[in-house]
């Protein structure tokens, strides 16, 4: 890990995620008793990594799984679930959303569109049971996080489970996608408002 952390370059954004089993620093003021963690302490602060978890993330009360990035103006809507893992892990859950900066690139002359007809879609039904089970917080109230979490797994399940093709001139929205599209807006506007019918 302090190797990892003296290679890094500094003209990258860096986001770092995991648990560090460092109980012993206290990420507010950067100090720690072990050799380790005051190496380790000594490393965030020579790459500018910032630590953002600020609440408890193990049952017994310790933070052990962090966030850390020398770009916290690109992680936003951190929740710390206490709930979701009982009697699976000793740890909570930890979510965010990070802002995605893509670099821009030419237009293509062809378009790709979803073949829908193609579509196996028992594997998708399958595939959008266990991953929305498992990234969506049931506790959560926060709308966005919610949104931006089925709208992630929408996307990766359409890439995953659609057949791709090109389009050599820019289509028309098929019905199906138009659909799809209006049903992922209704559930956006009844998580904003859960008790509205």
């Amino acid at each position: 890990m302090l190797h990892y952390l003296r290679s890094l370059p500094t003209n990258i954004d860096v986001v770092l995620l995991g648990d560090l089993n460092t109980p012993d620093i206290n990420w507010l003021s950067m100090v720690g008793h072990s050799r380790f963690s005051i190496q380790l302490c000594t490393e965030f602060f020579k790459s500018n990594l910032t630590q953002l978890i600020s609440q408890p993330t193990h049952i017994h009360g310790n933070l052990l799984d962090i966030v850390a990035t020398n770009a916290s103006h690109r992680i936003f809507n951190i929740e710390i679930d206490s709930y979701t893992s009982k009697g699976i892990s000793d740890h909570f859950l930890v979510f965010f959303n990070l802002k995605q900066v893509l670099p821009k690139i030419a237009p293509l002359s062809t378009h790709l569109s979803f073949d829908l007809k193609r579509a196996d879609l028992q594997s998708l039904h399958n595939y959008l049971l266990d991953h929305l089970a498992l990234t969506h917080p049931p506790n959560s109230t926060n709308t966005d996080l919610s949104w931006s979490t089925f709208h992630s797994v929408i996307l990766k399940a359409c890439n995953c489970m659609f057949h791709q093709e090109g389009i050599s001139s820019t289509p028309s929205p098929r019905s199906e996608i138009r659909h799809m599209l209006n049903q992922a807006h209704t559930l956006k506007r009844s998580l904003k408002n859960p008790f509205k019918f």
